[in-house]
């Protein structure tokens, strides 16, 4: 609050949220979980607060694997000293703050993201992109699906299009958990009924099954097993086109069929506020090894093996974590960046190099209005005794005006 009002000498503060591991210890996962927290990925989060001007830009930047040696190991490097039995709760008072400006705020808050999470649970895909690539697939599932969904809670029984999307999903039901199995049946024999309950069901099916459409169009798996309620298994070949193509119930049914391959996987997949998987309780897989890495890739490895370090810019000093041995090199603050060995640009200096310069050019720059405003004052001095000469020449011959 302080920094917004403009009270602070500063206009950046970063702070780290570790996982809550002493309230993880008193509640347990099954809680963490149903709550939509995903403790096996031990997730703690940067928070970012910059003051660009008269706006406040704030923003949270996730990292797995979090280690409250590591992390006061971190902020050491960055100056700030952490005790080691420091609780959680107190960690927010311990915070990084300067001037900078917003593309150095970032930067900082992501070198320190990076830093601060373990590499064995790096993800190996930017699914944003995966996103982009296949969004008009995606949309299909949004735009056919959920309103069907949103008209049955408003009218507290199932639709018409509701019906059909429950009979597609539970064609696969044999293949979910008891959990979705049961809801999916129950909402087969109840058609004149739904709930929330159902709703957020059905929502975790629409979610999850479309993660796995997803990855299979990134992982070029083209092949599903189709298990329709009209035309039988069959197995069918799939592309975007394909896919865009099919009419409703056959896209929901293969929709389902992509929810199923991940359960016989036992995936899961989790963001803020949610994790899911259709496969069997208790049974998840992707809590051993990398959990990030069903998109694809084995990025395995310990955080040891990584390879990656802290450094020391030699052009302007900023900490930076990457590999020595990386074919590209590059600093955060000053762009700086080395290529094969060799350096191919020195940066500019760094932040403070960037405000000692932009510190000289404001000095520079009041310098010469105040050269502008006293010649300016000058001219008008000129002008007023030459006004003051012409009104007593008028005066001294009898003259006015």
């Amino acid at each position: 609050d302080e920094m917004a009002r403009g009270q602070t000498d500063f206009n950046t503060r970063i702070v780290i949220s570790p996982f809550p591991e002493e309230a993880a210890t008193q509640s347990g996962n099954d809680y963490w979980r149903r709550i939509g927290y995903v403790p096996h990925l031990t997730r703690g989060f940067v928070q970012l607060y910059h003051m660009n001007g008269n706006e406040l830009i704030s923003g949270s930047l996730s990292f797995d694997g979090s280690n409250k040696k590591r992390l006061i190991e971190v902020f050491g490097q960055l100056g700030i000293e952490i005790p080691e039995d420091e609780i959680t709760d107190n960690w927010l008072k311990y915070a990084i703050t300067g001037n900078f400006t917003e593309e150095q705020a970032k930067g900082i808050a992501t070198t320190i993201a990076d830093m601060a999470g373990n590499s064995a649970y790096k993800k190996n895909t930017n699914t944003v992109d995966v996103t982009k690539q296949f969004g008009a697939v995606m949309e299909r599932v949004f735009n056919e699906s959920y309103i069907h969904i949103c008209e049955s809670l408003a009218r507290g029984r199932q639709t018409e299009g509701v019906r059909g999307l429950v009979n597609q999903l539970a064609a696969n039901a044999h293949n979910f958990n008891d959990r979705y199995a049961t809801a999916l049946n129950n909402m087969k024999a109840n058609i004149d009924q739904f709930s929330d309950d159902d709703s957020i069901v059905l929502h975790e099916l629409l979610v999850y099954s479309t993660i796995e459409m997803m990855r299979a169009l990134h992982l070029n798996e083209m092949t599903l097993l189709s298990n329709n309620t009209i035309s039988g298994q069959r197995i069918v070949q799939i592309s975007p086109d394909f896919l865009y193509a099919a009419d409703a119930s056959s896209f929901q049914n293969m929709l389902g069929g992509f929810g199923a391959k991940g359960a016989k996987s036992n995936r899961v997949y989790s963001a803020c506020g949610l994790e899911v998987s259709l496969g069997d309780d208790g049974n998840n897989s992707d809590e051993n090894g990398n959990p990030q890495s069903a998109y694809g890739g084995v990025d395995g490895g310990a955080e040891e093996s990584s390879g990656k370090k802290s450094m020391t810019c030699p052009f302007c000093g900023a900490k930076v974590w990457g590999d020595p041995c990386a074919a590209v090199l590059s600093c955060w603050d000053c762009k700086a960046y080395t290529k094969n060995g060799r350096v191919r640009y020195k940066g500019d200096g760094g932040h403070k190099i960037r405000d000692e310069r932009a510190a000289a050019k404001e000095t520079e720059r009041r310098k010469r209005r105040s050269v502008k405003i006293a010649a300016a004052a000058e001219r008008a001095d000129r002008r007023s005794e030459a006004e003051a000469k012409v009104e007593d020449a008028f005066r001294e011959s009898g003259l006015s005006f």
